[in-house]
Formats: C-alpha cells, sequence, structure tokens
C-alpha cells in the first residue's frame, strides 16, 4: 500500500525534484505552496509523512510545525524539515516542536531518499505499536476496525471462507474483585496465549477489553471454528483454574459466525449476538451463529 507525503514548500522546483527522486517508491506526494494550505491539507489528508520547508514567506516552517503538533488531528504525523541553512539553534527549536529530523538544502538524491524511507519506516512502527495491546500483546480495536474491511474483502474476493469467534472470560469482574487485579490480568494474559497457541500465523487476535476477546480466521468454516471454539472452551476451564496456588474456577463463552453474503460486514457482531446467546444460557458454552433462513425453516 502506498504511503502518502505531503511537501510544504514555497518553491515549485523542490517539489518537482522531490517527485523525481521519489518516483521509484511506493508514495503518494501532495503538494502545499505555503503554511496555511498546508495546515489544511495536512489535516484533510493525515499522510504518512510531512517534509517541510524552513524559509517560507508569511508563515515559516517553525509556526507551521508549532500549529500541526498543537492541532490533534495532526500532531502524530512526523515531520522533517527542509532547510538551506542548519544551525544548531535551528536545530534545537524545530526538534523542540517536535520535528522527526532535519534534511539540508542541496541533499544528495540518495541520502534524501535514504532517511525519506526511515522516517516512513518509523512511522509504519509507530501506527502498529499503537494497534497492541499492552497487557495481552494481541492486535486491539484500532487494528481491528482498520484492517478487518480488508480481510472481508480478501474472502469475497477470492471466494474463500472467514469465521469469527468472540469470546469472554465468565465473571472476571467478579474474580479480580475477590482476587486483585494481578490475578485478573494473569488470567487475561493467559487466555490471550493460549488462543494465540491454537490459531494460524495469518489469523488475527484482538483483545477488545474488559476479559473480551475476538478472532478472525481466513480460510476457516463454521465447522472448524465452532470446533476451534470448543477446544478452547475446554482448555480454559482444564487448565487455567489454578492461578498463583490460588483455585479459582474459571470458563470462558464463545460465540462462532461465519462471513455470508447476507451479513459479511457485521461479522463481528454475528458473533457477539452468538456469545450474548451463549451468556444468557449459563455461560461456559458455545454458541453458534445461523442465517435467519436456517432459524425461520428451523421455527416452521
Amino acid at each position: 500500500m502506498k504511503q502518502s507525503i505531503l511537501i510544504i514548500d514555497d518553491s515549485p522546483p523542490l517539489h518537482k525534484l522531490v517527485r523525481s527522486i521519489l518516483n521509484v517508491d511506493p508514495v503518494v506526494i501532495h503538494s502545499a505552496y505555503c503554511g496555511e494550505e498546508g495546515i489544511a491539507m495536512a489535516a484533510q489528508l493525515k499522510p504518512a509523512l510531512i517534509l517541510l520547508d524552513v524559509d517560507m514567506p508569511k508563515m515559516d516552517g517553525f509556526e507551521v510545525c508549532r500549529r500541526l503538533k498543537a492541532d490533534p488531528a495532526t500532531q502524530f504525523i512526523p515531520t522533517v524539515f527542509l532547510t538551506a541553512k542548519i544551525t544548531l539553534n535551528h536545530k534545537v527549536e524545530g526538534l523542540n516542536l517536535g520535528a522527526s529530523d532535519y534534511i539540508a538544502k542541496p541533499f544528495k538524491p540518495e541520502e534524501f531518499r535514504a532517511r525519506v524511507r526511515s522516517a516512513l519506516r518509523n512511522k509504519v512502527q509507530l501506527d502498529e505499536a499503537a494497534m497492541v495491546d499492552e497487557l495481552t500483546l494481541c492486535w486491539n480495536r484500532k487494528y481491528l476496525d482498520l484492517h478487518l474491511p480488508t480481510y472481508l474483502s480478501l474472502a469475497r474476493r477470492n471466494d474463500r471462507p472467514l469465521a469469527c469467534i468472540a469470546a469472554e472470560i465468565d465473571g472476571l469482574k467478579k474474580i479480580t474483585k475477590a482476587n486483585g487485579e494481578s490475578i485478573g490480568n494473569e488470567i487475561i494474559r493467559s487466555v490471550a496465549k493460549m488462543f494465540s497457541g491454537h490459531v494460524q500465523a495469518h489469523d488475527i487476535v484482538c483483545y477488545l477489553g474488559n476479559g473480551h476477546f475476538a478472532a478472525f480466521l481466513p480460510g476457516t468454516n463454521l465447522a472448524e471454528a465452532i470446533l476451534l471454539a470448543e477446544k478452547l472452551r475446554a482448555e480454559m476451564e482444564l487448565q487455567l483454574g489454578n492461578r498463583n496456588g490460588i483455585e479459582i474456577s474459571i470458563t470462558g463463552s464463545f460465540g462462532v459466525a461465519e462471513m455470508r453474503a447476507e451479513y459479511d460486514s457485521a461479522l463481528l457482531e454475528c458473533a457477539e449476538a452468538a456469545l450474548c446467546a451463549a451468556e444468557r444460557s449459563g455461560c461456559n458454552s458455545v454458541s453458534v451463529s445461523r442465517p435467519k433462513s436456517a432459524e425461520t425453516r428451523s421455527a416452521a
């Protein structure tokens, strides 16, 4: 996937030069020729990187950077200053404002390309770190919201099954209240580790908070997902009972759904509805989301 770069510089030849240097890289380059325009475009585009000229008329690069970092919509976008004069005072002021780097004009194409690539790699790493839950090291809700549409689209395009398992640790709030937060967190981490040990490398496991997990399983059909959910349920009940010498009854409830044409964009919601059904039935069970047509036939 191409990353977007915004150049804010009052010199059209500079924009042309940057485009020629980066034309072999997977990037989309946008141009702004003054500070005000650049600030507006940054808020709209939210690029992966901003290349910002220091010496511009009306509003210099330092003031542009100051405004970008003051706006929640743009404050975390990496900013690299472009300037013909790098003095110690310039560096200190720019870094204090939150700039990531300085590149001196005129720049050598190889060095310029390498430093831009480095800044983009750092941005990817920071984005991924922000999408990992610190407690479980599973993906979080932010990652799920960003990437689930892609998983759905790939499954449709390749005509491949995609199953979802929604799971919750039964009575986690009561367990934590009775035994302490450290025990509760240890149980959550153990369940996360159990999930990770049973899924395949291309599956994604997300922790959604409060003992609630969701796993998306490309290439796995409904029957296979049901077997996996039952295996996880049984393992929770048998192997997670003793925590630091304290015997605790630990069970889990599971909801399973498979992507189907009638609700493929609501796959997680269907799995969570099945999870609610498992909890209503007394917990420690696996419930399956069925097509409405099947439910209608069953009722008849």
